[in-house]
């Protein structure tokens, strides 16, 4: 065998010869920004506060409130009533004990040395007799009295805390369930400028402040000031000078209230700003942690957290000092006011003994001391009031924000999709940076496609190519209308997308993204989340479909194995199949496969690809993918050139054509120049063969031509009798199905042939014929159809076909043996004694031996480590090598292309190397020439 390594001759004992081709190119790899650096100018117009919009005050949150209490109304009313149940109780105790203090102090005074007639005690007020004496009867009954108020003092305290309690739950929960429900429906706009973590804490924290506030403070906010209100009732009922003198303080109160509650808010605004910074770096922190760990910047990371946290930790320390110096002049004029009140009372009592003597000046303290405990414990709840203020703000904030993207007036829900897709005139922008906004930089949207026209029909077809922020991604995020374009129609069956409703048009699409989403729960929930209403059957089939079935049975709890956040615990490929299987299950019309190989390992990307494959049967189907492996059999390909068309035609047509597409197509496979891209194609294509070798006279036919000639020919039948069963499709395929798959095996008789094809045969003067048969055979566990090849050789008689199996085909059967391509055969080579007939699976070639190994990837990629020049200057850093046929003659020939992934060893990023070979029985090898 010879190898040919750019013009130089290497003889090699394998009968076999490659040629390269050169210029291996750097892969590239889309990044993040393509999907994510998106913030519409023209959708955030209509998404979002509008210059000059109200903010959200205190009428706004109340308003908010109110919106989301819908069945709670009468919970907070009987809070409410218990409140000032309890309010009113606490008022009367104070009354209680001074009428002891009055009763006592008449009863061991006198006045101007003449006794005082005692006063009334509470039977002889009620015209009732004493029960022991007119003494005991008072002391008992305002002891009694005082237990019984605190009593029901408590419980009216208890029931509004029940009641709080009930309705504060419920309304965080009306609450959370509304922004959850409202961020699903606000566009891709919105979020992709908006930091997750932020987000999460006004869904999260913001409302559990809310809650928190209603359950623990609001009890007592609103008990204190009903309870300041029915003390100056009193207070006004009993004594007008002194309730004057207490009640002086409040406006007072209200001024430093202000003053201090002020710049609680803005210092309760900035920490809640803050702790929503604080959250979004953590996630982020907690989702990159594989990046950051790998390049060594935790300490980096870790400085850039604590400068959060130093923010975070200011804006609080802010608060607590504010509040504590707000509690301080609360205390001093709570004192200065009990001052002023004994004085006013004390002065009132000297003037007129009879006004309510020592006990109601006892009351009047208790009471300015009542005032002022709640007015402390109002002070106390300040910050959480103003720290609520600045939630609310959040809260409102975000449900004040309209969808760009939604149900027109009149949308219908759409029919059912054949699959026709028009793009016509379309235009979108993007918005600048909100950033720059802010910094005072006026930059105009950025208009990202301009005037896209194309269409792909119905079951077909259509790839999407170009560079990388060409604009791929968001043509694709047009179609589900995740944007609205801003200038053009997107057409679905001849009708505007925007007629229909959008759950309805969601609905009848199947997306497969580069970056596959995968749910915290089971394997069974996330394979159903395509449809929910999926049947146990549906779940395991599509997952066969996806080539996910197998692995999944290997996992500890099979489809019930719980995956880790966003999947962490599969691989990149494992992943993508289950995204592929949750398409499968939706089965929709309509299939967007945005970069769905992108990162994957070579073993993982040719599953991936032949689950691709059976799901895109029948669908009309959209690819972006830079790899022109998966993207070059599409009907239509689309070129995209910042936002434009570029060019439009099929895979052959446009490397034809040259241009950004022949372009793009050499330096992904390393060719040189268009023309020898062009040579590369034809043989890959199977339009251009190489020269047979002229050695011996060898007729070649078709199958056809057979019939009509060689197998009615009474000659040849006489020399191979069993040449027209050989050529009869439906007994052979029976045959073959006994032979290959065993009849009776029950690991593998599952396995069945659905066609099985004749190809050209070849009759050699020692009369001989060489056959071949392509076989489509379907997998029992993915239900995937997989093509193979079945080598073939007619004999005049049992010896010599015997001879030929045991010498030439018996020991590459033992040699193949355990290699993945045969695993399904029960017997890889084999004797059919009525037809004279040996036969042999792919790889499997008694002609030409060498063609095992040259199918082997690892002893392949072992060898071309050991002579690739690319990898011994160690430019190139190979993982892996994909053979393919590219032209299998029936004697003596196979012509292979290898597909060589790989790397830069110093940048990592992915790179490919394409080279032909060609297994040859003799020296023919060495007439070969680069291609």
């Amino acid at each position: 065998m010879i190898w040919t390594i750019s013009g130089c001759v290497i003889r090699s004992a394998t009968g076999f010869c490659w040629s390269k081709i050169p210029l291996p190119l750097k892969g590239s790899r889309r990044g993040l920004q393509d999907m994510s650096a998106v913030s519409p100018a023209l959708n955030e117009r209509k998404e979002g506060k509008q210059k000059g919009q109200k903010q959200a005050g205190p009428v706004g949150s109340m308003r908010l409130l109110i919106r989301f209490m819908a069945g709670q109304r009468s919970v907070f009313t009987m809070a409410g009533l218990m409140l000032i149940f309890a309010a009113a109780t606490a008022v009367l105790a104070p009354l209680l004990v001074a009428y002891v203090i009055n009763y006592l102090s008449v009863r061991l005074t006198q006045i101007d040395g003449k006794a005082v007639a005692p006063p009334l005690s509470p039977m002889a007020m009620l015209g009732l007799p004493d029960l022991v004496n007119p003494d005991f009867d008072t002391i008992a009954i305002v002891t009694i009295g005082i237990i019984v108020l605190t009593m029901i003092n408590s419980l009216g305290d208890s029931l509004a805390e029940i009641y709080l309690a009930r309705g504060g739950r419920r309304l965080g929960y009306n609450l959370r369930v509304g922004l959850y429900s409202h961020l699903q429906r606000l566009s891709l706009a919105f979020h992709d400028q908006r930091r997750t973590g932020d987000i999460l804490t006004r869904v999260t924290s913001d409302v559990a402040a809310l809650e928190d506030f209603i359950i623990s403070s609001l009890s007592d906010i609103t008990g204190s000031i009903l309870l300041i209100g029915f003390i100056l009732i009193a207070m006004l009922r009993y004594q007008w000078q002194v309730a004057v003198v207490a009640a002086i303080i409040i406006p007072v109160m209200a001024l430093v209230s202000n003053y201090f509650t002020t710049r609680i808010k803005s210092a309760s605004k900035k920490l809640r700003a803050s702790e929503g910074e604080l959250a979004s770096a953590a996630q982020e922190m907690l989702t990159s942690i594989r990046v950051i760990q790998t390049y060594g910047l935790g300490s980096y990371e870790q400085e850039m957290f604590a400068d959060q946290s130093q923010k975070a930790m200011d804006s609080a320390l802010e608060a607590a000092g504010l509040q504590a110096r707000f509690s301080w002049v609360v205390s001093v004029m709570g004192a200065f006011s009990t001052a002023a009140v004994i004085w006013v009372a004390v002065y009132l009592i000297f003037r007129d003994p009879l006004l309510g003597g020592i006990g109601l000046l006892t009351a009047f303290i208790k009471y300015i001391q009542d005032m002022f405990k709640p007015t402390k414990r109002i002070i106390q709840e300040w910050n959480t009031l103003a720290k609520l203020y600045a939630s609310l703000e959040r809260i409102a904030d975000l449900l004040d924000r309209k969808p760009a993207v939604q149900d027109l007036p009149g949308a219908v829900d759409a029919p059912p999709f054949k699959g026709h897709i028009e793009f016509r005139n379309v235009s979108f922008a993007y918005a600048p940076n909100p950033a720059s906004q802010k910094s005072g930089k006026n930059e105009p949207p950025r208009l990202a496609l301009k005037g896209l026209s194309f269409e792909v029909g119905v079951g077909q077809v259509l790839a999407i190519v170009g560079h990388t922020g060409a604009g791929k991604s968001t043509i694709v995020q047009l179609l589900p209308r995740l944007y609205d374009p801003s200038d053009g129609q997107i057409l679905f069956d001849g009708h505007d997308i925007r007629e229909f409703k959008l759950d309805s048009l969601r609905a009848q699409m199947s997306m497969v993204l580069q970056e596959t989403i995968l749910f915290s729960g089971s394997v069974v929930e996330n394979v159903a989340y395509g449809r929910t209403d999926a049947t146990w059957g549906e779940i395991i089939a599509a997952a066969k479909q996806a080539n996910a079935h197998e692995f999944i049975e290997r996992m500890p709890e099979r489809y019930y194995t719980l995956l880790g956040e966003r999947g962490a615990n599969l691989s990149g490929g494992q992943r993508q199949r289950i995204a592929i299987a949750r398409a499968f299950i939706r089965n929709t019309p309509i299939l967007i496969l945005d970069e769905p190989s992108t990162g994957l390992d070579a073993e993982s990307t040719e599953l991936v690809l032949n689950a691709l494959r059976v799901l895109m049967k029948g669908k009309t189907t959209i690819i972006i993918s830079h790899d022109l492996n998966l993207i070059r059999s599409a009907d239509t390909i689309v070129v995209i050139k910042q936002g434009e068309v570029e060019q439009i035609g099929n895979h052959e047509s446009l490397l034809e054509a040259g241009g950004l597409y022949a372009n793009l197509y050499m330096k992904q496979y390393g060719y040189k120049d268009q023309k020898q891209a062009l040579q590369a194609e034809a043989i890959y294509s199977g339009r251009e063969m190489l020269a047979e070798t002229g050695k011996e006279m060898i007729m070649e036919t078709s199958v056809e031509d057979l019939f009509a000639d060689l197998a009615r020919s009474p000659s040849m039948l006489s020399k191979l009798p069993a040449l027209a069963t050989a050529f009869d499709p439906e007994i052979m395929k029976q045959t073959l199905q006994r032979v290959l798959f065993g009849k009776d095996n029950n690991t593998s008789s599952s396995y069945y042939i659905e066609t099985c094809t004749p190809g050209k045969a070849i009759y050699l003067p020692e009369n001989v014929c060489n056959m071949q048969y392509s076989l489509k055979v379907k997998d029992p566990n993915s239900g995937e159809l997989f093509k193979t090849i079945v080598n073939a050789r007619l004999f005049p008689d049992a010896m010599a076909c015997e001879n030929f199996w045991r010498e030439s085909l018996t020991p590459l059967s033992a040699k193949v043996r355990g290699r993945p391509e045969v695993e399904p055969f029960v017997t890889t080579s084999a004797v059919l004694e009525d037809l004279n007939m040996t036969i042999s699976v792919y790889p499997i070639d008694g002609l030409l031996p060498t063609l095992l190994d040259a199918t082997d990837r690892e002893r392949m990629k072992n060898l071309f480590s050991e002579t690739l020049p690319e990898v011994l200057s160690g430019s190139f850093e190979l993982e892996n090598v994909k053979p393919e046929v590219v032209h299998y003659g029936r004697y003596r020939r196979c012509v292979l292309r290898y597909v060589l992934e790989g790397k830069e060893p110093e940048s990592g990023e992915p790179m490919h190397l394409t080279l032909f070979g060609k297994v040859d029985s003799d020296s023919y090898g060495a007439l070969s020439i680069p291609v």
